[in-house]
């Protein structure tokens, strides 16, 4: 067990880590600033989650929230990195599947999101707004 806790810990600080990199690369991109600062927004809000999460042993839930979270922050890693060094031409010729892909990496957290009990986490009312759950 103390293994598997060692894991999640250590996923959760990768994952934290993803985002702050995602977060100051977002300056970087040629095109769709504005949702790409969006992203990076909302994938700031999630750190103080993360931060709680990496305080405490994680259910199962939360542990494949934290995988999905993991997996989707690389994909916007790559994705900045990519409008950030690719010609600008391709950028805007692309800009369509662009925002698309932003959009499925905002939706597939969103949902990883539900997958957290709440209820069962000593988070603040203010945190939970922010991050669109209910009260």
């Amino acid at each position: 067990m103390a293994l598997e806790a060692m894991a999640a810990t250590e996923c959760i600080s990768h994952t934290v880590e993803l985002v702050m990199e995602v977060v100051s690369e977002v300056n970087n991109v040629f095109v769709e600033k504005e949702c790409f600062s969006e992203l990076a927004s909302y994938l700031n809000r999630l750190v103080p989650l993360l931060k709680e999460l990496n305080k405490k042993d994680i259910s199962n839930s939360e542990k494949v929230f934290v995988e999905i979270l993991n997996q989707q922050v690389r994909v916007a890693k790559q994705l900045t990195t990519e409008c950030s060094k690719k010609s600008k031409v391709y950028l805007l010729i692309s800009c369509r599947s662009i925002t698309k892909r932003i959009q499925d990496i905002t939706r597939e957290i969103s949902k990883a999101l539900n997958l957290i009990p709440f209820s069962q986490l000593e988070i603040s009312s203010s945190m939970m707004q922010e991050l669109g759950q209910p009260l």
